[in-house]
């Protein structure tokens, strides 16, 4: 019986935690509770990749030791623009920002080619901008990421893929934010939005 595949877990967001004034992306939270999940089950049911971009790359190296955790944790070099996306292709979770309460652009260019994602987004804001929840793995704290990395399966992952790419479609399309864009301008000019575009 050939060995099942990891699942490949690609944090991409800038590395950025150590600041309380001015940081935004809290990645430490995700690697806090994998490192947590790493303890309770004594084996490694990922390959996690992290971007290594920002200024806290020596830090989160560091709490990747401190943590236990150097082994299961690669470091990767962050490539350009043009590289992301196979990156991202390649990997079966992408893992964002902690910090804000919402998803980056980069978590919904994973979205739109099905990749779930994997970070804190505030479902109340969600729920006033959107009229529903961002299908994202939610996690607020280590604790949550812990137990959010339990459910991880291919299954699971495969269906918030679909739901991810299908939520990014009806939310962030061209003609949809083109519209949105119109009806702003038109606004602002005081004139009265076309019907048809």
């Amino acid at each position: 019986v050939p060995a099942r595949r990891r699942l490949r877990i690609y944090s991409m967001a800038r590395l950025d935690w150590t600041s309380s004034r001015t940081s935004i992306k809290a990645n430490d939270v995700f690697l806090r509770g994998y490192a947590r999940y790493v303890r309770q089950h004594g084996e490694n049911d990922f390959e996690v990749l992290v971007r290594d971009w920002g200024v806290d790359r020596a830090a989160t190296r560091a709490l990747v030791s401190d943590l236990g955790i150097a082994d299961a944790v690669q470091f990767v070099p962050a490539k350009s623009r043009a590289d992301f996306l196979p990156d991202v292709a390649d990997s079966d979770i992408v893992v964002d920002q902690f910090g804000l309460g919402t998803v980056g652009l980069a978590a919904l260019e994973a979205m739109a080619v099905g990749r779930p994602v994997i970070a804190f987004c505030n479902q109340d804001w969600a729920r006033r901008a959107y009229g529903e929840e961002v299908p994202v793995v939610n996690c607020a704290d280590e604790a949550e990421v812990c137990e959010q990395l339990k459910r991880l399966n291919p299954a699971f992952v495969k269906e918030q893929g679909r739901l991810s790419n299908a939520w990014v479609r009806k939310y962030h399309s061209d003609d949809r934010i083109f519209g949105l864009m119109h009806s702003a301008y038109m606004r602002i000019l005081g004139r009265p939005a076309a019907t048809t575009l």
